[in-house]
């Protein structure tokens, strides 16, 4: 195949690093837990980093000599896609002369290719706070048991958002009496779905009220979650707190949260999925204020303007202010594409499966491919895995192997 146009095969290096709240795992320097249950790959209380360990192992084997003949091939290990896609913006024109593009980034199954995705933006929110020395009794507030997930391809499965939730609680709390925040922190990263929240603070109100309002807003939580986060838990504990903030930033700070843009916010009638969408990803209190970081998505420009103008305004009015960064652009669908019509009749053939096209609300490396090399034709690629982005993340081995020998015959027939 020294004759034949080269194809591109890319995969991300990097991985989601989260973990469950009482784990001591130290990504920094600890290996993963690996174990295997019923034909599935999982890592104990942290993410897996199946996303996109599956594409590099491909990868890598093809390089090693595995699978059967190929073209030429041009094997791109691009950094940092979780947090901004920094790699794949540094690729230069002359890098690579193959216009096939396989983004092993895509899941599916071996059965589903993305054809289109969306673009992003994260922006930062800093509201002031006027914070004060003490040293006094407190309570503590814990938002937990949510499920979290990607907050692209999970935002519409209404999931529950933990700093939301925290929010609404605190809004209630407020009322039972004199309410002073001392901090509040949750959610890690900006493409995950916060899981978890928890917020300090101190009141003159009694401790029955407070219960009473925090087993309320339980009970309306477990009703709106009921079939996609059932064992969410809102949980009070006594502490002691070392700062205060005052009634009017504690107010300004329950309010903002309160009024952020939250989750799907236009949907595509043609394309039947979510076309922009808001994910509070996290908060927390600095030397600044409150920090806010929501991860903006949509399929067009426009969107992601609107919702960015949004914010600015908020926080605007709130005396903030707001930085923007992590911009990435879409990648629009395409009617024919030779690659895909190749794939499809691989899929067939060895499967007997008929190939699905998928418009995916994540953000893909794709768009910043497609953006540098206009030509380039794309599909994607990737076995099973479920959880991503989430310490319930696992990979389907019988998929992985069966996707495997799928792109080898796909190689074979380009």
């Amino acid at each position: 195949y020294e004759d034949h146009p080269a194809v591109v095969l890319q995969a991300h290096l990097d991985m989601v690093p989260e973990k469950t709240a009482d784990s001591p795992h130290d990504f920094l320097k600890d290996p993963l837990k690996l174990r295997i249950e019923d034909g599935w790959l999982m890592a104990t209380d942290t993410t897996l980093g199946a996303d996109d360990g599956t594409g590099v192992a491909y990868m890598m084997a093809f390089l090693a000599g595995s699978g059967g003949p190929h073209p030429a091939l041009e094997c791109v290990f691009t950094v940092s896609e979780e947090t901004g896609m920094e790699g794949a913006f540094h690729m230069q024109q002359e890098d690579l002369k193959g216009r096939r593009y396989i983004s092993l980034d895509g899941g599916g199954e071996g059965k589903v290719t993305i054809i289109t995705s969306a673009g992003g933006v994260k922006c930062q929110d800093t509201v002031p706070l006027h914070r004060i020395r003490t040293d006094r009794e407190g309570f503590r507030l814990t938002v937990s048991g949510l499920t979290g997930g990607h907050s692209g391809m999970m935002i519409d499965k209404e999931k529950g958002n933990a700093i939301r939730l925290c929010a609404r609680t605190l809004d209630a709390l407020r009322k039972a009496g004199p309410f002073f925040m001392a901090d509040i922190a949750g959610g890690d990263k900006d493409n995950a779905i916060p899981r978890e929240c928890r917020a300090e603070f101190s009141t003159y109100a009694a401790r029955e009220d407070l219960e009473r309002a925090v087993a309320e807003m339980q009970r309306k939580a477990k009703a709106e979650l009921k079939y996609s986060d059932p064992e969410v838990t809102i949980t009070l504990e006594p502490c002691r707190v070392e700062h205060l903030i005052d009634p009017e930033s504690t107010d300004r700070l329950i309010d903002f949260l309160l009024l952020v843009p939250g989750a799907v916010r236009h949907r595509s009638m043609r394309l039947e999925l979510v076309t922009a969408s808001e994910n509070l990803a996290s908060v927390r209190i600095t030397e600044e204020g409150l920090v806010a970081n929501i991860s903006l998505r949509a399929e067009q420009e426009s969107f992601l303007e609107t919702m960015a103008n949004e914010l600015r305004l908020l926080v605007k009015l709130f005396g903030g202010s707001q930085a923007e960064y992590g911009r990435y652009p879409a990648w629009a669908f395409e009617e024919k594409s030779e690659l895909r019509e190749v794939y499809a009749r691989t899929m067939q053939e060895l499967t007997g499966c008929e190939m699905k096209m998928l418009a995916a609300h994540g953000g893909l490396e794709c768009g910043v491919f497609k953006s540098k090399w206009p030509d380039m034709d794309i599909i994607t690629f990737g076995p099973k895995a479920e959880n991503v982005h989430t310490p319930k993340e696992r990979l389907n081995l019988e998929s992985f192997d069966r996707c495997f020998e799928l792109l080898s015959e796909l190689l074979g027939r380009l």
